[in-house]
């Protein structure tokens, strides 16, 4: 139970701010910080997925709060790491390396590791990291193209 309270602490510091902090004060370690906020997002979404295909393939009985919480933190820390990463690859591995784990896992321990890593790595190439960077680009370009209008501008004024 103290684990959700960290995750809904963490996360409400990086929606209420905190991704604009480490982009405006923190660039040299954005990717870093895009890397260990994307581990975060894909361990949440293994316990989801976790209790998901447990029950299906008959290993574990169906508990309903950790697919919801699982799911909803999973996703608000995804949103976090894709609007800190300027590569996408470094947001994809994340996803990559738990998913190999809970293969790993499903080797040594409960066979529905293997389906649960094997989402995790659909997941790693469905997830959609590169379109937020597109939008960056283009509003970047957007203000340097206005600033420079300004300035024509002021010049013409004088």
């Amino acid at each position: 139970m103290e684990t959700f309270l960290v995750f809904t602490i963490l996360l409400l510091i990086l929606h209420l701010g905190g991704t604009s902090a480490i982009i405006k004060f923190l660039s040299g370690i954005r990717n870093g910080a895009a890397l260990l906020v994307a581990l975060v997002s894909a361990y949440v979404f293994s316990i989801a997925l976790d209790n998901i295909w447990g029950p299906i393939v008959g290993s574990a009985s169906l508990s309903i709060i950790p697919i919801i919480a699982g799911t909803v933190y999973g996703f608000g820390f995804y949103l976090a790491a894709r609007r800190l990463a300027t590569r996408p690859l470094v947001a994809r591995s994340a996803y990559i390396v738990i998913g190999i784990l809970a293969v790993i896992a499903g080797f040594v321990g409960h066979r529905h590791n293997f389906v649960v890593g094997a989402s995790l790595l659909l997941l790693s190439v469905l997830l959609p990291f590169e379109t937020s960077m597109r939008a960056r680009h283009v509003s970047l370009a957007q203000n340097c193209l206005s600033s420079e209008a300004r300035e024509s501008v002021d010049e013409n004024r004088r």
